[in-house]
């Protein structure tokens, strides 16, 4: 009897064995393999209930996967809730007992028990005897499977023995299992990033054939994967005129294995399936752990980038042929100007010396001539002397403001100040003059001429009781600035007076713009006026 139970125990034991071998090799994951794995055991072996659970190294606990009961057994169903609501730390209860040893454990009767956390609910469903057993590779601990039974069993040594085998098979099983998915993840990911790539990327093998061919690169060689692939690829996408040179830098490398060729960022002609030729951008890399070796070419379309930057380079050209254009213009505007001040000053020097060696002389005889005839008739002598004197100093002036004596004699600042002195007369205000040493003897001519006009200006309208002038130099230019504390002009009606030229200043800002300088007006009713020339200095002398 003991020997038809024992070849009885071998034969169950056999078929469990087989049962699982089966299921491991019809499985594709361990999800679709744990139930079937717990009804072949559970069947061959005579066993009522079955759990599956999986072991989280990091957060060192276990969590039931997955439950099995016999179909012919009832009032499973809320140990089988509690297997999957509750995590078990190694040690605890009957999986972690058998995680913790690494060893399968028996227990005939489970309700004495007190290390088990399950219990209350063992008793409520009638279990008695369990066994455990660890599911392990050769270096980790990957679960348990554990088995339930409502009577009482002895331990069964050789069923432990072959379930500690069982338990490497399904430790191998999940192992290869996650290495496929981790390959096939891998291979997907691969395939999502080269197919989503915006750059061509081409695998060659040592031949130098295509043995892979992107969506970008299909659509920018104008090929598709499936006839590249085998192809040459220099006689594909490499301009006749190249290909004999990349055939040659190939087998150098394979020769000398030289990686001067490879990892580097090349400008070179591509083809088209058309045979029409563009600029590319190539990098080749060899495929790390391949031997033969293979390599993959990183390739970009670089025409719009090419044509960018012979727009690019085009319109610097045209800004610099701009730029020059504009320099002569502004050289010939200068010495223009240059010419034209020159001129003006010519004509003041000769009308200058026309007065005072004409008029003025004519006069002086006149007056001695009176001055003799004074004696017979005193009274109307008396009034023609007053009169040629008022003309005298009349003619004077008029001669200083055309060409000032001082200027050549005494510099800019002393005919400044005598201009001052002579608008002070006429329009009854205080004058205080400032010029930078540093602006004297660049355009003084022009400065005294823009000066007089401002404060003749100031006398005619401005109704002031302090004028100020300065003169000073800014970078490589000249400032000349006039203000006054008269009765100003109203915002509205500046660039009418201006326009108008009644206020004296128009053709101040006309000369001043057409040397290149700038000319501004700032004036408030009751609170004054202040005129600005800015002058450039270069070329006018």
């Amino acid at each position: 009897m003991e020997r038809a139970d024992a070849d009885r125990g071998a034969v169950e034991r056999l078929s469990a064995q087989y049962e699982v071998v089966r299921v491991l090799a019809e499985a594709k994951t361990l999800p679709e393999a744990a139930p079937r794995v717990l009804e072949a055991i559970g069947q061959a072996l005579g066993w009522e209930l079955g759990a599956i659970w999986e072991y989280d190294a990091d957060a060192q606990v276990l969590r039931c996967v997955a439950t099995w009961h016999a179909p012919s057994v009832e009032g499973l169903e809320d140990f089988e809730h509690l297997c999957r609501q509750l995590p078990l730390a190694p040690g605890v209860g009957i999986p972690g007992r058998a995680i913790e040893s690494g060893e399968p454990l028996w227990r005939s009767d489970i309700q004495r028990d007190t290390n088990l956390t399950r219990n209350a609910a063992a008793v409520d469903a009638g279990l008695r005897t369990a066994f455990a057993f660890p599911i392990v590779t050769a270096t980790t601990q990957l679960g348990v499977l554990e088995f339930f039974v409502r009577e009482t069993r002895s331990s069964d040594a050789p069923l432990l023995k072959l379930m500690g085998a069982l338990g490497s098979q399904i430790g191998q099983f999940i192992e290869h299992r996650r290495a496929e998915e981790a390959v096939r993840a891998s291979e997907a990911l691969r395939t999502a990033i080269l197919d989503s790539a915006l750059d061509c990327v081409l695998t060659m093998d040592h031949d130098g054939f295509i043995v892979d061919f992107n969506p970008a690169a299909e659509q920018t060689f104008g090929y598709p994967r499936s006839d590249a692939i085998g192809e040459e690829m220099a006689r594909l996408i490499i301009p006749p005129s190249l290909r004999d040179h990349h055939r040659e830098a190939l087998g150098r490398y394979l020769s000398s294995r030289d990686p001067r060729i490879l990892d580097r960022r090349l400008e070179l002609t591509g083809m088209r399936s058309d045979g029409r030729e563009f600029p590319v951008e190539l990098t080749v890399t060899r495929i790390v752990g391949t031997e033969p070796p293979m390599f993959t070419g990183y390739i970009r379309d670089i025409t719009e980038r090419q044509v960018a930057e012979e727009q690019r380079q085009a319109l610097l050209t045209r800004e610099r042929e701009a730029r020059a254009d504009a320099e002569g213009a502004h050289q010939r505007s200068q010495r223009l100007v240059g010419e034209a001040l020159n001129a003006e000053d010519r004509e003041r020097r000769r009308i200058s010396e026309a007065l005072h060696d004409e008029a003025v002389q004519n006069l002086l005889a006149a007056r001695l001539d009176l001055d003799e005839a004074q004696n017979g008739t005193p009274g109307s002598l008396a009034r023609v002397r007053e009169e040629v004197e008022a003309t005298l100093r009349q003619l004077r002036e008029s001669v200083a403001d055309l060409h000032p004596i001082a200027l050549s004699q005494s510099g800019l600042v002393a005919a400044l100040q005598g201009v001052a002195e002579r608008k002070e007369r006429h329009g009854g205000f205080r004058t205080s003059v400032r010029v930078d040493p540093a602006a004297v003897g660049v355009c003084d001519q022009l400065l005294l001429s823009l000066s007089r006009e401002f404060l003749a200006n100031v006398a005619k309208h401005a109704r002031a009781s302090r004028v100020s002038v300065l003169i000073e130099g800014r970078g490589e230019a000249i400032a000349l600035e006039v203000a006054d504390d008269g009765r100003g002009i109203a915002a509205g009606r500046q660039e009418e007076a201006l326009g108008q030229g009644h206020i004296g200043l128009a053709s101040s800002a006309e000369r001043v713009r057409a040397m290149g300088g700038e000319f501004e007006l700032e004036s408030e009713p009751g609170q004054g006026t202040v005129v600005r020339a800015s002058i450039p200095s270069r070329g006018v002398r």
